[in-house]
This record gives C-alpha cells, structure tokens and sequence, in this order.
C-alpha cells in the first residue's frame, strides 16, 4: 500500500510540473542588465525608450536619487539596474529588491510582476564611491502587456548613464575656482591693454 502512495505521489507531482505554466523570473532575476532572455529574447526594441535621470556628477561617497523609467504602454514594467565599480545601489521603490547587488523588480510567485503593473518609473539611491573617477549605471527595463505570456508584445530595451566621481575639489567648487580666475586674467589684460 505505502509504494502504491508514493508511486501516486510521484506521478501526480510529475503531472503538476507538465501542466503548469511557463513561468520563469517573475521576481526579479539578477541578468547583469544584458538582456530579458531567454523569455523576453535577447534583443532590445530600440523603439522602447528608457530614461535614467539624475545627477551625472557625485563627490566621493556622496548618495543621490536617480529615476529609470520608461513611456506609460502596456500594463506596467520590471527592470534590472547595475552600476560598475564600487558604487551601490539601495532600494527606495517598494516594488523593487536588491538580488546580486542589482535592483530588479519585486513579485510573487506568478507572472507578470503584480506589484509592477502601472508602474512605469523606480527611484533608487545611487552611493558614489570613495575614490575618483567614473562609475556606468546602466538600467534595463521591460515593458509588459499583462498576459502572463513572456512574447511578443512584452519588449525590452537599455540606456547607460556616467556619472564622474571627481578628485577633490576638481568639482563644481574646482569649475567656480577656474572661472574666476579666468576672470582675473581676463580684467588684468584688459586694464594692461
């Protein structure tokens, strides 16, 4: 009786995972901001415009508030946000995680995310490193029409946004300090003239 059960077990189990639907990432997968594949196919739709704004300079160690988002189509998005370098990213959307120190979207168990639907815009906090130089955020976003089928009509596309760490004092204080002096310059030749 006992094997008879687990037999019955076995193949129901078997049977749940033939019929059940196709559902891969629904939360979130760290992808390295690449690509959507292979669910949502490995190529960008460069008609789906993705905008990140926010500061494109930051002082060492400095943190600021940056936005990715996309145009109000189809039921709402997911996402997936790196920067290189030593900078970090920290949650400030609800609808969104660290995974693998990237920000991607937040969900339950099923598709499409949810949480995401008629959501087109996430904020996030961007913290500069404690050395000079240049750090890439680069934002994937996913617009999704809401059928749970991950194609056709769910696309996908990329943008890139530097942001400059400079050395101390070679930044807005160092531009302003430049500009006056070339001012200065600029009144002696004039007076000297």
């Amino acid at each position: 009786m006992l094997r008879n059960t687990f037999a019955t077990g076995i193949v129901c189990g078997l049977s749940w995972l033939v019929t059940a639907p196709a559902i891969a990432f629904p939360d979130g997968t760290a992808q390295g901001a690449t690509d959507c594949g292979p669910c949502h196919g490995n190529t960008a739709t460069q008609a789906l415009i993705v905008t990140i704004d926010g500061p494109l300079q930051l002082g060492l160690g400095e943190a600021a508030t940056y936005t990715v988002s996309i145009p109000e189509v189809g039921a709402g998005a997911a996402l997936d946000v790196v920067v290189d370098g030593v900078a970090l990213l920290n949650v400030l959307d609800g609808n969104t995680r660290l995974a693998s120190e990237e920000l991607v979207h937040v969900d339950s168990s099923v598709a499409p995310p949810t949480g995401n639907l008629g959501d087109w815009s996430y904020d996030f906090e961007v913290l500069a490193p404690d050395t000079e130089g240049v750090t890439t955020l680069t934002a994937l976003l996913m617009q999704f029409d809401g059928d749970g089928d991950p194609t056709p009509a769910d696309i996908w596309n990329v943008a890139s946004l530097e942001i400059t760490v400079p050395e101390p004092g070679t930044g807005v204080a160092g531009a302003s300090a430049l500009l006056t002096l070339l001012a200065l310059v600029s009144r002696r030749r004039s007076s000297a003239g």
